[in-house]
């Protein structure tokens, strides 16, 4: 598995380097907007910023696992002493990092940002409310959450890669349906057992106290509140997904 992720990381390199280049460089620009801009607008920017980065970077890691199935490079890639579930590992391993490097420079910009004097000269005290730990914080939270939707739309596009249409015009819409479907399937299912089985895990006092007391309590409240079964039930769908998968990548998929 590490050698193919040497591999996967080496072929596309180039394409997320330009990627984060770019972020980078926008960022420094909308920080020189500071005073000149109003700051509503400046962090607005910033932010906005950061979730088209982090759509982007999504766009990317999805089409990156549907290239290994349906363009060329499937033949080298099923051609290797390599097992499906490594295939599968290496590229979540990927998207995973890559969705962190997406999150270090929001981190380290929308710090700066409200670090700033011009921001609290006009907003006085965000500097104790956003803090670095709280920004962490929930970009941890944001991250273990991207997971579960990856692992859905692998998933989608292997089934259909499998067994359903090996074409790839049919592959996309297909894939996409079956995503839409398991995906709504899931958030009903998860919300059937979070009535059923209420009870949470509650870590916020100590997470108050990680990040600040500047922070509002019923934001850390619901970021740090955590049901129980709907773990364990995301936890068992994400294994069966995944043992599926690469079941359906060792014995299923057929060159064409």
């Amino acid at each position: 598995m590490r050698d193919f992720l040497k591999y996967d990381i080496k072929g596309n390199y180039k394409s997320f380097s330009l990627i984060y280049i770019a972020t980078i460089i926008f960022n420094i620009l909308i920080l020189t907007r500071l005073g000149k801009w109003h700051p509503g607008a400046v962090i607005a920017s910033t932010f906005g910023l950061a979730v088209i980065s982090l759509a982007i970077i999504t766009i990317f890691n999805i089409s990156s696992y549907y290239k290994e199935l349906y363009s060329d490079r499937s033949y080298l890639t099923f051609t290797l002493p390599i097992k499906g579930s490594s295939v599968l590992a290496s590229k979540l391993i990927l998207s995973i990092f890559l969705i962190v490097l997406s999150y270090i420079i929001t981190l380290v910009f929308g710090y700066l940002l409200v670090s700033s004097d011009t921001i609290n000269n006009i907003m006085p005290g965000v500097k104790n409310i956003v803090t670095l730990k709280m920004l962490i914080m929930l970009s941890i939270f944001a991250i273990i959450q991207e997971l579960p939707f990856l692992m859905q739309v692998f998933f989608a596009i292997t089934i259909t890669k499998a067994s359903i249409a090996r074409n790839r015009k049919i592959g996309k819409g297909l894939a996409f349906i079956i995503f839409f479907v398991i995906n709504i399937g899931v958030s009903y299912l998860n919300s059937l057992i979070v009535k059923a089985f209420p009870k949470t895990i509650e870590f916020g006092d100590a997470l108050k106290s990680l990040i600040g007391k500047g922070m509002d309590s019923n934001i850390i409240f619901k970021v740090a509140e955590i049901n129980i079964a709907s773990t364990i039930f995301g936890i068992i769908v994400f294994v069966v997904l995944f043992a599926v998968s690469s079941y359906l990548l060792n014995d299923k998929i057929e060159l064409s």
